[in-house]
């Protein structure tokens, strides 16, 4: 179902198109020359506004980098959304799973990642991105064991909600361990093998 939009005035309008300047002016410069050698000074001049603008939208640089990882929920929707209706909520973890595996390999690259995890384990100022039970990830995930309970597809001793949990920890802890090796490993591969192994062990009944 369509979430009605609430119709913005010409001041938000603007706001919204200088924070994706700021966004879009960023992630080329990242992905051009490396995090660590892009300033703010050089991204504001890049996307043509104000250190000013900057602030008002940003805390820093990281929390554009962190901002920009926000993108994964369009990743999640368009993988589950193409799915038939009468898809099995088995074939469901996988798909949404390989989406998570796929985008996280592909955003700009393992030291990018890093710096996503790190923002989220700091104890300063940070949004909470990866366990934010209010994105598209938690209620796609919800939906899934709902229909693997409803169905009988789905075989486990705990509370649904523990389930969910396991597989927060199961998705989180791959990357972050791919993160460890310095993304040497296939993170698309591995993910797919640990997945298959965990479906096994939800649908066996014995």
């Amino acid at each position: 179902m369509a979430i009605e939009e609430k119709k913005m005035t010409k001041r938000e309008i603007s706001a919204q198109k200088t924070k994706r300047k700021v966004l879009e002016a960023s992630i080329q410069l990242f992905t051009t020359h490396g995090y660590n050698a892009v300033t703010i000074d050089d991204i504001v001049k890049e996307a043509g506004v104000s250190k000013g603008s900057f602030y008002t939208h940003f805390s820093s640089k990281d929390r554009v980098l962190v901002e920009s990882f926000n993108t994964i929920d369009h990743a999640f929707e368009e993988a589950m959304e193409a799915l038939p209706a009468n898809t099995t909520a088995s074939e469901q973890l996988r798909v949404l799973f390989r989406a998570h595996f796929e985008y996280c390999a592909n955003f700009q690259d393992v030291d990018i990642m890093k710096i996503v995890y790190m923002n989220q384990i700091s104890i300063g100022e940070r949004q909470v991105l990866l366990k934010d039970k209010t994105r598209p990830h938690y209620k796609y995930l919800e939906n899934i064991v709902n229909l693997g309970i409803s169905t009988q597809e789905f075989h486990f001793s705990v509370t649904p909600d523990t389930l969910i949990e396991y597989f927060f920890i199961f998705g989180h802890g791959l990357i972050y361990n791919w993160c460890l090796e310095d993304g040497k490993t296939d993170l698309v591969e591995t993910g797919t093998t640990f997945i298959d192994q965990l479906i096994e062990w939800l649908t066996n009944s014995h």
